[in-house]
């Protein structure tokens, strides 16, 4: 059985289920805002071992003993009984999150990608850190709460083109990439209120790379001319789009930095300069690729179908995903807050 952690309105699961069907293979949904308020979920420790059932707002049952893959895809915020409020509320959202996240660690399936290993990739801080020592060009950063380191930083940059950006992006309250602009150098101050990240404007054209398992899907998407050229995502209609096939050392960093952070899929956003240089800007372990797959005609959902379906067959045939490194950010060392298992990632 394959299982997506997601909820029924997301495009990308419904065109990896519409692919998978047509290979004859079925996907499972499991949305984690049924929980627990329509849902139900037993874990089970007696003489034939540890199972765990979940029953479906659906009616359907998930065996956890039938799973085999499982695809981390957006998983949604629990859901209380209205009847709960308060310090009650809360302490039955703590029992349901420790009851899912233990059992998350404790699932002998295959993960695409593990919800621990997602966390610990969606820091932008590790991510630059980890770029960067694995030979990715990456822009000049600091992110800082103090006014007067970011002002130094602006100043270092003499006049130089500056961007801001957020450290988390949230589905209520999503920023793009944007401009630092003079209004915003004369209101530094704000700054103290939350760390920000303040980087070098990088000039050329975005490349946006999927990463299937081992294989890589490369686009081009060409903002410059539009009125977004510091984010492409607000301004895709007018940008040009179009594959690109990436130099052989550029694709050796980018699966090496995928083995270091442990994932089986990611979208990675660099910059290519008139040079021919790559920068690396960031990397989204829960990306959306169908926008690019209908302007360039990639096959990315058919290959992501495919290495679901392959690491199930394998789960069956006694082949486990083999273990990530993860250094001393490892899946069972970082506290997991509620807030972040269910954060979703633009």
């Amino acid at each position: 059985m394959i299982v997506a952690v997601s909820h029924a309105g997301d495009s990308h699961l419904l065109a990896v289920r519409a692919a998978l069907r047509r290979s004859r293979t079925d996907l499972t949904l499991l949305d984690l805002s049924q929980f627990p308020a329509r849902g139900r979920l037993t874990i089970d420790h007696d003489e034939q071992g540890r199972s765990a059932l979940l029953l479906l707002d659906s009616g359907n049952v998930i065996d956890s003993e039938e799973i085999e893959c499982v695809w981390w895809r957006r998983p949604q915020q629990y859901s209380l009984d209205e009847s709960l409020t308060g310090l009650s509320a809360d302490f039955a959202l703590e029992q349901v999150h420790a009851a899912f996240s233990g059992l998350w660690s404790s699932l002998a399936v295959s993960w695409v990608n593990d919800p621990y290993l997602t966390l610990n990739a969606c820091h932008k801080v590790r991510q630059l850190a980890l770029a960067e020592r694995h030979g990715f060009a990456i822009p000049r950063t600091t992110i800082t709460n103090e006014p007067a380191r970011a002002a130094a930083f602006l100043e270092s940059l003499g006049g130089r083109r500056t961007v801001c950006k957020p450290l988390r992006s949230m589905a209520t309250c999503w920023k793009p990439t944007s401009l630092v602009t003079s209004e915003d150098c004369a209101r530094l101050e704000d700054v103290r209120l939350s760390p920000t990240i303040l980087q070098e404007y990088v000039e050329g054209m975005d490349v946006r790379i999927t990463v299937v398992g081992s294989e890589i899907f490369a686009a081009f998407i060409d903002a410059r001319h539009t009125t977004s050229p510091q984010d492409f995502r607000p301004a895709y209609a007018e940008a040009k789009v179009g594959s690109l096939e990436l130099p052989t050392a550029l694709s050796s960093k980018v699966l090496q930095l995928m083995n270091s952070l442990g994932l089986e899929f990611a979208a990675v956003d660099v910059r290519l300069q008139e040079d021919g240089h790559f920068v690396f800007l960031e990397l989204n372990p829960a990306g959306q690729w169908l926008f690019v797959e209908a302007r360039t005609g990639q096959l990315i959902t058919s290959a992501f179908a495919a290495h679901l379906a392959n690491l199930a067959r394998l789960h069956t045939q006694g082949v486990t995903q083999p273990p990530r490194p993860c250094g001393q950010y490892g899946p069972r060392k970082t506290p997991w807050l509620v807030s972040e298992l269910t954060a979703r990632h633009g």
